[in-house]
């Protein structure tokens, strides 16, 4: 099918819809509605200028904000009062005790944010019982509890927050008000994984004799990268099935292996792939203008996704569902949800590749989870021009599939 707007074309069965073939089929269907495409595409225009510069003013703030934090993700994170309640109440309540906290409205983003936060503690209740609790410390936002047993220990947090906790219960020694960020064991955790999904996938594809002459370097890159993560990502949840526990070694010697075994596989044919990946014709655009409208697109890209990269998880899915079952198996290292998780039904790969990544790091700093997204964005936009490339499309029409996107 080849769509535009609401219309739907048929192809005929005797058409060929590929390389050169494609391109003309669809250029025909576009010519016999050129007014109707013109329009469009003048709109296009005019709606990317308009909303371009209203995200470049939001994105270059946004980056503003990230620099006066001094780079600080931890920073950004407490920026947010509830997100600092939370970490606050965290940090002084031991691993593995049980906690309540305050009854919040239905649709209350709080207790996300305290579950996220205090994972992986266990949440008993969510409501105050002086004759029967279960919980051993207390998180109290809305000051319910306004005459508290004179046993229990207390302390204030941010916003008028007081954090109790039982007879017999002790708050953790409190921790600086930010955490402190080492950059490099992130960016190494991040970068091995990163590259070691690269070298799967080049060698997987080249293993299927597909080169980046198909659909040019960008594209190839954006598959290699995809099809490491899926191998990769796919080989530890099958060792965790089998019982195997998830930490860094785990981790560092099956990604190796898989590296290893799948650059055996592919010594006849990578020399040919690498040959034609590196080559200066690869790299070069025969059209003319396609480099000024490849960077002017690249620029687009570039402040789109910026916000991404310098932002801490604080959507509402990724602290209830994909990144707080990111925590879950890093902190339990197995596939039992049974207790803290809820959605057991959503995929496992992603959240499991971020877990992957803490065991590297040594700890849960969620940005990096951010990061991985900004690369699948990436990858997204490389398999929309090497579609477009492989449809037989020009140098400069293929940018118009990121750009259109955008």
């Amino acid at each position: 099918l080849a769509v535009t707007g609401a219309e739907v074309v048929n192809i005929p069965r005797d058409v060929s819809v590929n390389n050169s073939r494609g391109a003309e089929f669809m250029w025909q269907h576009f010519w016999r509605r050129r007014f109707e495409t013109g329009l469009r595409m003048m709109f296009a225009v005019v709606f990317l200028a308009l909303f371009g510069g209203l995200n470049a003013t939001q994105s270059l703030g946004h980056w503003r904000y990230f620099r006066e934090t001094g780079y600080s993700y931890d920073q950004m994170r407490r920026g947010n009062l509830g997100m600092r309640v939370a970490l606050e109440a965290a940090e002084r309540i031991p691993r593995d005790a049980r906690y309540a906290h305050t009854r919040f409205q239905a649709n209350s983003i709080m207790p996300v944010r305290i579950r996220y936060a205090m994972c992986p503690n266990k949440n008993t209740e969510p409501t105050w019982d002086v004759n029967a609790p279960h919980w051993d410390f207390y998180l109290d936002v809305a000051g319910e509890i306004t005459t508290p047993d004179p046993e229990w220990e207390q302390q204030r947090l941010s916003g008028d927050a007081v954090l109790y906790a039982r007879n017999g219960h002790s708050f953790a020694a409190a921790a600086p008000t930010v955490v402190s960020e080492p950059w490099m064991p992130r960016l190494r955790g991040f970068l091995f994984l990163t590259v070691a999904q690269l070298l799967v996938g080049t060698a997987l594809l080249s293993i299927c004799r597909i080169t980046p002459e198909r659909g040019g370097v960008a594209w190839f890159l954006g598959a290699a990268y995809l099809m490491g993560f899926a191998t990769i990502t796919g080989a530890i949840w099958i060792l965790l099935l089998f019982g195997i526990a998830l930490h860094s070694g785990v981790v560092y010697g099956c990604s190796l292996t898989i590296i290893a075994v799948a650059f055996i596989g592919a010594r006849r044919s990578l020399k040919q792939c690498l040959a034609c990946l590196f080559s200066m014709k690869a790299w070069r655009d025969s059209h003319p203008f396609a480099l000024v409208i490849g960077v002017i697109v690249c620029c687009f890209l570039a402040l789109y996704i910026l916000p991404t990269l310098c932002s801490p998880v604080m959507s509402w899915d990724a602290q209830s569902h994909w990144i707080y079952k990111a925590n879950a198996l890093f902190y339990h290292g197995t596939l039992d949800f049974s207790q803290i998780t809820a959605h057991n039904e959503y995929p496992l790969l992603w959240p499991l590749n971020i877990a992957m990544q803490y065991t590297l790091i040594g700890g849960v700093y969620d940005e990096v989870a951010l990061w991985t997204i900004a690369l699948m964005l990436l990858a997204l936009f490389s398999q929309l021009m090497g579609a477009c490339a492989i449809l037989g499309l020009n140098s400069c029409l293929k940018w118009a599939a990121p750009y259109l996107f955008i």
